[in-house]
């Protein structure tokens, strides 16, 4: 699926209103196909699940800014998994923001999307705790220099003490 069949499937998957669960995981559809397919997701009250994982979702067009704030409208959002992208540095900091809005999220997977190492490129205000979602776990993933990558969950006591080095990945 590209970009194209992406934007024609948005308008049908709005009609179906009790729709809890959409998984468009390895379909290419870039961020111009995620986008427009978030447009309509967002109105949808049920969806507490999205996986937009693997699908050349990267921050190099001019449409990539406006995937934030489509994902931000999606707050009623419990898992929410964009790993296997090409979000990057600057990917990480157009979303901060507008993911700090999903007050209902759980599980956030970003994993693989090459944010660099070593410092930690995810803004504070996607971290932020909220009384909806108490149970936070964090899961941290380690880059070496030799090229290897090592994934590991660290209970929320934690996390404090991880530093913010190594956490690229972060569930809520």
């Amino acid at each position: 699926m590209k970009s194209d069949a992406a934007t024609a499937l948005g308008p049908h998957l709005a009609v179906l209103r009790q729709l809890q669960h959409v998984d468009l995981s390895f379909n290419g559809i870039g961020a111009d196909g995620a986008t427009q397919v978030c447009a309509h997701l967002a109105k949808l009250p049920q969806l507490t699940h999205l996986n937009l994982s693997a699908n050349k979702i990267g921050w190099d067009t001019d449409c990539a800014p406006l995937l934030g704030p489509q994902l931000g409208n999606l707050r009623q959002l419990h898992h929410l998994d964009l790993s296997n992208n090409r979000l990057g540095t600057i990917g990480a900091k157009q979303l901060g923001p507008h993911l700090g809005k999903l007050t209902y999220l759980q599980q956030l997977n970003i994993s693989y999307n090459n944010f660099g190492v070593p410092r930690c490129h995810i803004p504070r205000t996607a971290a932020r705790e909220t009384t909806a979602a108490p149970a936070v776990e964090f899961v941290v993933q380690s880059f070496w220099r030799d090229g290897r990558a090592t994934t590991r969950s660290l209970p929320r006591e934690a996390t404090a003490s991880a530093g913010c080095g190594s956490v690229v990945q972060q569930r809520w």
